[in-house]
């Protein structure tokens, strides 16, 4: 604490910047030991020449004493902030001095005593308040007052020396021996703690700046050095670029693996991104699974070497217990100043980015003011999602899926829908894609699988059997710990049979091994499984052939080529070869004309859906339906 104000400026400015105040607390509880030792010698002095005055004067240091020893206590238990007793001290030294300076020319036989009293206390004021350096200056400067004050009373022939009070100041020949040994100790132990205080600071700074974990800078140093380039660009006319990184399902990655793995694979990316950063480059870690990486001015392609580098790096296989994985990444860029002249807006709109960057090929994403209309809908429509969900505001329909040939309702895909306020009204593609992306599909998931059983149940008691509903299920949703088991007694509770429902799947969404075993243990208990859109993912044979899935459906995209492009024929033929060759069913989505009506039956497709034969119905409306196309014969030229 002698050593210098500015240490504990700067312990207080710590402060806010630490989630746990323990290092701070501590840091102060060494500052205000260090105080002590200021004080003890001050009342040490004054209990050793208290026995040499003569009362009243001996009372008098007795109660400066007292005074000394409640100022440590304060100062030991916290009572007083170190800068509130500093500039307390210079406000009551200030004040005591000039009193007892009249006091002392009117001859209060008192004073003096009092006097030098003040002066160790501004001595140890100055050292406190101003540190080593100036302390010894302004201590030194006081005690040299104070002296040559002295002698103006004590050496012969001054005027002063013939006066009353001169006998008082000649008691300040046993002071000017004390004071410099005083000045001395103090300014020895102000320089030991400025010293001491600095390294721990050193200490503290490095934890409060930099990540433990990987050694990069943290989100505090990474903020504060955004800032400073930001407005160097905006003062100089230079630019730079901000990326921010994030790693795709670090979370699973984790849980599967245990965090001790996942700290590994953070420390060895950080690695692998740090060789080959261009000069000026400036690396930290932000949060949990996100880096953040400000670029100096580059060339665009340089810049997309970084870029690319980052990827391709996070993407090379690395051994993680035991065993060989790879990770994926998606940056979202920012040039600043272009996109923002603070670092607040230039972080906000590479977030914004980074967002975006979300399933895309490659996953990088660059802010653009198109980009922010975007993102600003997606949240729009996230909030009416979020409002419906709380409100009851989603809604059930239902398309039928006909056997082709005979014209029969063979099941029927429940879609969800909402009402939106928006122009252009998002449809459910859009809906769900930002629901998926916001990883919101498990509470619509929930409400949708709610709804299908209830309207099973309550068809079922109407004696409306219907063979199977098909219901989407997200892949949020099926690597949920226990999903296979959940729904599995949600059917029970209903009185239904596992195979009155078919879930229908994303070949995404089945690439996990905890998703497989989810789907195993659902078609065990007689539940149908299909692939959705496929043809659109990386499905291989073997692949197919591991899943227990009992249907794939052909993605709508297909067959609305199958009368304009021969290679789209021909690969709905290789799938509905493919298909029998597995003894899966396979169902043509988006069916819109009779010719491709026609074509999927000559390639052998047995099930189909689209607007050719109806749109999605309400359950009324369905029920009506199913029963009229029960009866009719689906080849005709009209829909069924």
């Amino acid at each position: 604490m002698l050593g210098s104000r500015h240490m504990t400026h700067a312990a207080q400015d710590l402060q806010p910047l630490l989630t746990d105040d323990a290092p701070v607390r501590a840091l102060q509880r060494r500052l205000y030991l260090r105080t002590l030792t200021v004080l003890c010698p001050t009342t040490l002095i004054l209990a050793l020449f208290v026995p040499a005055y003569p009362e009243p004067l001996r009372g008098a240091l007795l109660l400066c004493a007292l005074a000394s020893a409640v100022l440590l206590v304060v100062l030991w238990r916290g009572w007083a902030a170190l800068r509130t007793v500093a500039w307390s001290l210079l406000l009551i030294g200030v004040l005591i001095n000039e009193t007892l300076l009249i006091g002392s020319l009117v001859g209060t036989p008192y004073t003096p005593h009092l006097y030098f009293y003040v002066t160790l206390l501004t001595f140890a004021w100055s050292f406190l308040s101003f540190g080593d350096r100036l302390g010894r200056r302004l201590a030194l400067g006081i005690y040299l007052l104070t002296l040559g004050t002295a002698l103006l009373f004590v050496l012969p022939g001054t005027p002063l020396a013939q006066t009353d009070l001169a006998p008082f100041w000649r008691m300040f020949t046993i002071f000017s021996v004390i004071s410099p040994i005083f000045i001395v100790v103090l300014s020895a132990l102000a320089t030991l703690t400025r010293d001491q205080m600095q390294g721990r600071l050193r200490a503290l700074s490095q934890f409060v700046y930099q990540d433990a974990l990987t050694g990069l800078p943290n989100r505090r140093a990474f903020q504060e050095e955004l800032d400073r380039r930001v407005r160097r660009a905006v003062d100089s006319g230079a630019h730079g670029t901000l990326m921010l990184i994030n790693i795709n399902e670090f979370v699973h990655l984790n849980d599967r693996l245990g965090h001790a793995a996942g700290d590994e694979a953070l420390r060895i990316l950080t690695a692998r991104w740090q060789d080959g950063l261009v000069a000026g480059s400036h690396l930290s870690r932000t949060d949990g699974d996100e880096f953040a990486l400000i670029l100096p001015t580059l060339a665009p392609a340089e810049l997309a070497g970084q870029i690319d580098r980052v990827l391709s790096r996070t993407h090379e296989p690395m051994e993680l217990g035991g065993e060989v994985h790879t990770l994926q990444a998606r940056v979202g860029v920012s040039h600043f100043p272009q996109h923002g002249d603070d670092a607040s807006t230039v972080t906000s709109h590479a977030g914004l980015a980074l967002a975006a960057a979300r399933g895309q090929e490659p996953p990088v994403a660059t802010y653009s003011a198109e980009l922010a209309a975007a993102t600003e809908r997606r949240r729009q429509v996230l909030h009416t999602l979020e409002v419906a969900l709380a409100h009851q505001g989603l809604h059930l329909v239902y398309q039928p899926i006909f056997d082709l040939h005979t014209g029969e309702v063979r099941s029927a895909e429940a879609l969800v829908r909402c009402r939106f306020a928006l122009t252009p009204e998002p449809g459910p593609d859009e809906f769900i894609a930002v629901a998926e992306a916001a990883e919101r599909m498990r509470p619509v998931g929930q409400w949708i699988m709610g709804a299908v059983l209830g309207q099973l149940r309550a068809w079922h008691d109407s004696g409306v059997h219907l063979p199977r509903v098909n219901v989407n299920v997200s892949a949020q949703e099926l690597l949920t710990p226990g999903y296979a088991e959940a729904l599995l007694a949600q059917l029970s509770s209903r009185g239904l049979d596992p195979q009155v429902l078919e879930l229908e799947l994303t070949e995404r969404s089945v690439l996990e091994d905890a998703a497989v075993r989810e789907l195993h243990l659902l078609r065990q208990a007689g539940m149908a499984v299909s692939i959705d859109d496929f043809g659109t993912g990386h499905s291989s044979l073997a692949w197919l052939h591991a899943l227990p899935i009992t249907c794939v459906k052909l993605d709508r995209r297909f067959t609305h080529m199958l009368d304009q492009d021969g290679a789209a024929d021909r690969l709905a033929h290789t799938v509905v070869t493919l298909a029998r060759a597995l003894e899966l069913e396979v169902v043509a989505e988006g069916i819109e004309t009779q010719e491709q009506l026609r074509r999927l039956r000559e390639l052998g497709c047995v099930l189909g859906q689209g607007y050719l034969f109806t749109k999605p119905l309400s359950p009324s409306e369905f029920v009506a339906f199913w029963r009229q196309a029960s009866r009719t014969d689906v080849g005709q030229d009209t829909s069924p």
